[in-house]
C-alpha cells in the first residue's frame, strides 16, 4: 500500500465514526503528528510528524520523505 492510499484509508475510518467536525479535524491532525494538549502549539507550527509510510503521491505532491 502507497501513503496516499494509507491515508485515504485513515480517514476513511476516521469518518466512519461519526465525529463531530471539530473533533474529525483533531483526530485527522493526531494522525499527522500533532499531539494534543499543550504542545499542539509546536507540533502544528513544525508540520507535524510522518506516521504515514512509503511513497504514491504525485512528483507535484511528493516531498521526498518516506511518509
Amino acid at each position: 500500500m502507497n501513503a496516499c492510499a494509507a491515508l485515504a484509508d485513515a480517514i476513511s475510518g476516521l469518518a466512519g465514526r461519526g465525529y463531530s467536525n471539530r473533533r474529525f479535524l483533531k483526530e485527522i491532525g493526531h494522525l499527522g503528528g500533532v499531539r494534543r494538549g499543550p504542545f499542539w502549539v509546536t507540533d502544528a507550527a513544525s508540520g507535524g510528524s510522518n506516521r504515514l509510510r512509503g511513497r504514491g503521491f504525485r512528483p507535484r505532491l511528493d516531498d521526498d520523505t518516506d511518509g
